[in-house]
């Protein structure tokens, strides 16, 4: 009986692995750069909060670490300011926090993420919004429930950080 036990739990690691958490890379958005001029002064990107440490054992889950480098990556390819920093001082700084993140398993997989981002110029908040995205992973992209979950974790960060870019492309232009 043991036996097969331990062939069970073996194959169940065969077919659905561990949990990894998102990669930051797949992270960082597309978003075309922006036209024209960039807003005067630089940014910081500050601190991110409420991000969860992907357990192997369970499913992905996004981190603050990686969620800030995907997030200050996009912000930098953007060209939205004349420089992104992720330390130091600048004229704009953008806090967030991760308020929820959900994967529901399935075939397809789906994420749900919202985040609050505030952004302050000499130490005043100017902008603050909450962002709420949502993305699916298909089982074509991949039969492994973990790696479905894990693209549907990506996919919700680049969505999100596509909007928060937009948003505040509006938002500064004004």
């Amino acid at each position: 009986m043991r036996r097969y036990l331990h062939c069970g739990w073996i194959l169940v690691f065969l077919l659905y692995g561990c949990a990894s958490g998102p990669d930051v890379a797949s992270m960082v958005t597309r978003v075309p750069a922006v036209t024209g001029q960039s807003v005067a002064g630089t940014l910081v990107v500050g601190e991110v909060s409420g991000g969860k440490e992907t357990n192997p054992m369970w499913m992905s889950t996004i981190d603050d670490a990686s969620f800030r480098q995907a997030l200050f990556t996009s912000l930098e390819r953007s060209g939205l300011f004349e420089q992104a920093l992720l330390t130091g001082d600048g004229e704009y700084r953008l806090d967030c926090e991760i308020l929820a993140q959900e994967v529901k398993p399935g075939f397809d997989m789906s994420a749900t993420l919202m985040v609050r981002y505030q952004l302050s110029r000499a130490g005043e908040t100017v902008w603050a919004e909450n962002i709420f995205t949502q993305y699916e992973a298909k089982m074509e992209e991949t039969f492994y429930g973990v790696k479905r979950a894990q693209l549907a974790n990506e996919g919700a960060v680049r969505k999100n950080i596509a909007q928060l870019i937009q948003q505040l492309q509006v938002f500064l232009r004004k």
